[in-house]
């Protein structure tokens, strides 16, 4: 059997990609993807985000990050929460929030995941700061 790993396989990035596109193209509510328990869905909500991020994204993530469970879907979330930084979507409150969920997604981590959250920290340190 596989390992599980945050690191999405070819695989499921295809897939995850694809689903995100019907979520952009078909204008998907986002807050009906978060509230899903399919980890597929979740994944298609944070690949969404990933490609095109929105104002009210944050909120969708963060409902979703809190009941999910696989590293590679977490980490497509961590990805999705450096794209709204990115585009400048989030207000310096929301950082504290998006720490929250970093601090929860580092408990069970493997590296790449644990990678992926230190980079987002310090990409978070540059935006409060500037």
């Amino acid at each position: 059997m596989k390992p599980k790993t945050a690191d999405p396989s070819l695989c499921d990035s295809h897939y995850a990609q694809e689903m995100a596109s019907i979520v952009i193209r078909e204008n998907v509510s986002r807050d009906r993807l978060a509230q899903s328990d399919n980890e597929g869905l979740i994944a298609a909500l944070a690949t969404a985000v990933n490609t095109l991020p929105q104002q009210g994204d944050l909120a969708s993530l963060l409902t979703a990050a809190s009941h999910t469970k696989t590293l590679h879907v977490k980490y497509r979330i961590v990805l999705a929460f450096v794209a709204l930084i990115q585009k400048g979507l989030l207000k310096p409150d929301d950082y504290a929030r998006v720490e929250d969920i970093l601090k929860a997604f580092s408990r069970g981590a493997d590296a790449s995941l644990l990678k992926r959250i230190e980079g987002t920290r310090e990409l978070m340190r540059q935006a409060i700061r500037i």
